[in-house]
């Protein structure tokens, strides 16, 4: 792709985002970096939420001006900020219906995390991991959390294996997700089990039915 290609296409995953008009608001950010001989353009978008210190930003990597090629990040600009496949508006119907009809129907957890931090070279490493290993799908354990979210949703935590779900999701490797059993606590109370896998952070949607809320605040 062309660099204005790259950005018209990082326009057009912000403005669908902004389309929602649910109070979060999404911004395409270019950043110049000259150094050591290199001349590159860096590409993120960063969502924000009215009346909150929500800040979530998305690497899109960088297009190489010197070498006219670009290098993509962590995010993938075939895809929705919020995950799903991204489709171009001037798209054929049919293929658009055939895609559909490709999705699978299965039924996903609704999964949450207070672990927003993620090692840069963790997630790498774990992609190399899964390039070289042949791996087509990565199964995630999870642990049930006994309480529900404003949806009514019964909630899970994602136990282990967050920088490899990271890595997946960035390869587009299929992910599936497994319940396990609690090794901290036989509790279920919902506030003993909670306190036992905090992260630190908010508490965020790791999967959930509505791909949009992925990344977001539970309560």
């Amino acid at each position: 792709m062309t660099k204005n290609e790259v950005i018209n296409r990082l326009n057009a995953i912000a403005n669908e985002a902004n389309s929602h008009d649910n109070g979060y608001h999404y911004e395409v950010i270019t950043n110049e970096w000259v150094k050591y001989g290199k001349d590159r353009t860096y590409f993120s978008i960063v969502e924000t939420r009215d009346n909150s210190k929500h800040y979530v930003k998305k690497d899109y990597g960088y297009y190489d001006n010197n070498a006219d090629e670009f290098v993509a990040g962590k995010a993938s600009i075939d895809y929705t900020f919020s995950g799903e496949k991204f489709e171009e508006p001037a798209e054929v119907e049919a293929e658009a219906e055939t895609e559909i009809e490709a999705e699978p129907e299965t039924e996903q957890p609704t999964v949450m995390s207070s672990q927003r931090f993620l090692d840069d070279e963790t997630v790498e490493d774990k992609k190399e991991e899964i390039i070289a290993e042949g791996i087509k799908e990565i199964i995630c354990p999870i642990t049930k959390a006994y309480v529900q979210d404003l949806e009514g949703n019964d909630m899970y935590i994602l136990t282990d294996k967050h920088h490899t779900l990271a890595a997946a999701r960035e390869l587009g490797i299929p992910v599936k997700f497994e319940e396990v059993e609690n090794d901290f606590t036989t509790s279920t109370n919902g506030e003993d089990v909670c306190a036992e896998y905090y992260g630190g952070d908010h508490w965020f949607y790791i999967n959930h039915a509505d791909g949009s809320m992925i990344g977001r605040d539970v309560w």
